[in-house]
């Protein structure tokens, strides 16, 4: 299944048995010097939490390789990157590769020789329509002769487009391990996706399958066979699905779907009955399907509450599931719950965050979020019962604050679940506060480390993440939002702050708005939309004008409809870019209500929300006569992909805070 990953079932342990905590097992070195370097300050000067959140993780990507030979990670010192692959054998780091003038995306494994590396840019379109956008690029390391070769789409008689259009999924084909992807070809006068084979090694790729110019859900067998693939045409909202019958792919069943269409999410015990859901009567239906013929079988039911299905690594197994509203992970197999219930016992009141295991299940990786351990890489080796902490992910961060579940009524009556954190070593009365609204809107905040969070509590300010309706809590959750962008969606914001006022926790006279793509919508909308609330406001990458983004959105479509322009009108209610009641609910048309400063921030190679969404806002508070200050960050696309931009952002928006509402 393109996009799935996990390994192999262990097998079962004599007994359950704690995984018992150490230090000292290895110690994983990087190609860098220090992140923070001693030049221009006391070696005994800590590096300000700004100074440390500001740039990226000192070391991600982590993967364990799939026997567990190796571990591979990424390295970051300012804006020089490095891949390193450390000898688990040979105690020290056997390969390393410098990647500073590429945005990387991920690394991993195919087998213990050959590490996938991805990195993007953000481009024209060559022979497409349309403005600049993000093209991922693939390519494949041999960590033991350190051969990189990258990977070369091609048709016979077609021209191909070099980039990636999914993920990566290995399978072992006739006993090796090779990859696959989507890629783009041209077929007639357009580009359409198809599935491609590709050699680790050389990385040459073979054309497999085809699809018929929707975009495909693949769905691979444990040997590489394509069993079923799910095509979905957005401009005509129709689905196909097809199923392997006499050797080729042929079609079962087609339906329409404006946005919420059919997903293929992997296999059962039975490799020839295939899972897939879809929404019936507002809810999500699991349902059996055969890959023999097509038909419909009874109900698949995963545990309860379990979403964000769990498939094997080198095959489309469903093994388990993750529940987004408790925040735990449920494996079918006993022994493996067994083991998993284990570490997360291993340090109490941590966080987890699975990262990456071996393929066989006896060794994990774990981002650990921990009041005593702080925040860092976890190994834990359930044969030898030992956890250890590898390293940290941030160089020089010594506090940690922690969030917490918090939740509170909104006007309607509705349950608005949060996270709140609070600066640490202050009384919790009378603090001021930062809301800071996520992305999406269709995402949601958890207790997960977010350095966003932690760089502003840790200048002194409560800091309050609503996932208003319209988040993924539940699938109710996200259609309470459906209509209600710039109405309940943003009073559910300010709804927070008045709880937090009630309970003392927080000054009414020092309360700020910040937040990126949708939050930095809803951070222009808390002074034109909802004022007297924010005492200043700080939008990045935030959509001002609703009908000006929904007319680009169309033409970067080719000016047809699409599942992109219909899921912003399912939120906005609105009835295309032309309908008036986009005026009532965009922020550039409401400035004469802003009484407070606001701050803008947007980076020049955004291909998600356009620069010009900023641009026009800053033009009209301007305009107005309004405080309104503006920082772009050049070469930074709309994910604040480089140490020195993600750096600028953040000292611009603290540097702001402390000006408009002093944390002291």
């Amino acid at each position: 299944m393109i996009g799935h990953r996990a390994g192999h079932p262990p097998g079962p342990p004599d007994r359950e048995r704690q995984v018992r905590f150490t230090h000292g097992l290895w110690i994983l070195l990087c190609l860098v010097s220090a992140t923070f370097s001693q030049a221009g300050r006391g070696a005994d000067a800590v590096p300000s939490p700004v100074a440390v959140l500001g740039q990226l993780p000192s070391v991600e990507m982590i993967e364990i390789s799939p026997t567990s030979k190796y571990i591979a990670f990424v390295c970051t010192n300012g804006d020089k990157r490095t891949i390193s692959v450390y000898g688990v054998a040979e105690k020290a780091i056997v390969y390393g590769v410098r990647v500073s003038e590429q945005k990387l995306r991920g690394i991993e494994w195919v087998d213990d020789e050959h590490l996938i590396v991805e990195v993007s840019m953000t481009a024209a379109p060559i022979g497409l329509s349309g403005g600049k956008r993000e093209w991922y690029l693939g390519q494949s390391i041999n960590i033991k002769t350190h051969k990189v070769v990258p990977f070369n789409f091609e048709v016979k008689d077609k021209e191909t487009m070099n980039v990636l259009v999914s993920p990566v999924t290995v399978r072992r084909v006739q006993g090796s391990l090779v990859a696959f992807a989507e890629g783009l070809y041209l077929a007639g006068d357009e580009y359409i996706d198809g599935l491609f084979r590709i050699d680790p090694e050389t990385g040459r790729t073979k054309l497999i399958a085809e699809s018929n110019g929707g975009s495909p859900t693949w769905l691979i067998d444990a040997d590489g066979v394509v069993r079923a693939v799910l095509e979905y045409d957005g401009a005509r909202k129709k689905w196909t699905l097809k199923v392997r019958k006499d050797n080729r792919l042929s079609t079962v069943a087609t339906g329409e779907a404006g946005i919420d269409r059919p997903q293929l999410l992997g296999v059962t015990e039975d490799a020839g009955v295939g899972v897939i859901t879809y929404i019936e009567d507002g809810i999500p239906v699991y349902k059996r399907l055969s890959l023999t013929d097509g038909k419909l079988l009874d109900d698949f039911k995963p545990a309860d509450g379990m979403e964000n299905l769990i498939t094997e690594r080198l095959s489309p197994r469903i093994i388990g599931g993750h529940n987004a509203t408790s925040e735990s992970t449920t494996f079918f197999d006993p022994a493996l719950q067994n083991e998993w219930t284990s570490m997360h016992r291993a340090i109490p009141g941590a966080v987890f965050d699975w990262v990456s295991n071996s393929d066989d299940y006896r060794r994990w990786i774990m981002r650990v979020m921990s009041p005593t351990d702080g925040y860092g890489y976890h190994l834990f080796d359930l044969d030898a019962r030992r956890g250890v902490k590898l390293m940290d992910i941030y160089d020089g961060l010594t506090t940690i604050a922690e969030p917490r579940e918090f939740a509170y009524k909104a006007q309607d009556g509705l349950t608005i679940p949060a996270i709140l954190t609070l600066p640490p070593d202050r009384e919790p009365k009378n603090l001021p506060l930062v809301v800071l609204p996520h992305g999406g809107p269709q995402e949601r905040d958890t207790v997960d480390f977010d350095w966003w969070v932690e760089a502003l509590a840790l200048q002194g300010y409560a800091v309050l993440q609503p996932n208003f309706r319209g988040s993924t809590v539940s699938l109710a959750h996200v259609r309470a939002g459906h209509g209600e962008w710039g109405k309940k969606m943003q009073t559910d914001l300010s709804d927070g702050v008045r709880d937090l006022v009630r309970q003392g926790r927080v000054d009414p006279k020092r309360v700020c708005i910040v937040g990126a793509s949708y939050g930095g919508y809803a951070a222009m909308a808390g002074p034109t939309l909802d004022p007297g609330v924010y005492r200043c406001a700080v939008a990045v990458a935030g959509i001002s004008d609703l009908g000006r983004f929904l007319d680009w959105v169309t033409a970067e479509h080719g000016g047809y409809s699409n599942s992109a322009e219909r899921y912003w009108s399912r939120f906005t209610g609105a009835k295309g870019a032309d309908d008036p009641h986009l005026r009532d609910i965009s922020p550039v048309h409401h400035v004469a209500n802003a009484t407070v400063p606001v701050l803008l921030i947007h980076g020049k190679d955004d291909t998600v929300v356009p620069f010009d969404q900023s641009e026009v806002m800053r033009d009209a508070l301007k305009k107005a006569g309004k405080p309104v200050e503006f920082v772009t960050l050049k070469g930074e696309d709309h994910w604040l992909s480089t140490s020195s931009t993600r750096r600028q952002m953040l000292e611009a928006t603290v540097n702001f805070l402390k000006i408009n509402n002093p944390p002291d």
